[in-house]
C-alpha cells in the first residue's frame, strides 16, 4: 500500500509541476506579446507627461509648487520656470 501512496504522491507532484510550468510559459508568452512592437505607436499624452516629469530635477517640483502658490496657475506662470531649469 505504501508503494501505491508514493506513486500517487509522485503523480500529484508531477501534475503540479506540469501545471506550474505551463503557467510560467503562458505568462512569458503573454509578456513577449506585450513587448512586441512596443515602440510602434507614438508616445501618448500621459506617457509624454511621464517622460517630461522624469527629465526634471526633483527640486523643480517643490519650487513649482511654491511658485503656483505665489503667482497662481495660469499658463504663463506654469511655463515661466521652465527656461530656468538646471539639468544634473
Amino acid at each position: 500500500m505504501a508503494g501505491l501512496a508514493d506513486q500517487e504522491q509522485r503523480s500529484r507532484d508531477f501534475n503540479r509541476h506540469l501545471r506550474n510550468t505551463a503557467l510560467i510559459l503562458l505568462l512569458l508568452a503573454a509578456f513577449a506579446l506585450r513587448l512586441y512592437r512596443l515602440d510602434h505607436q507614438e508616445i501618448w499624452g500621459d506617457e509624454a507627461h511621464s517622460a517630461y516629469v522624469a527629465s526634471l530635477p526633483p527640486p523643480y517640483h517643490l519650487l513649482l509648487w511654491f511658485w503656483v502658490k505665489l503667482t497662481g496657475s495660469s499658463v504663463f506662470a506654469l511655463r515661466f520656470l521652465s527656461p530656468f531649469q538646471v539639468y544634473y
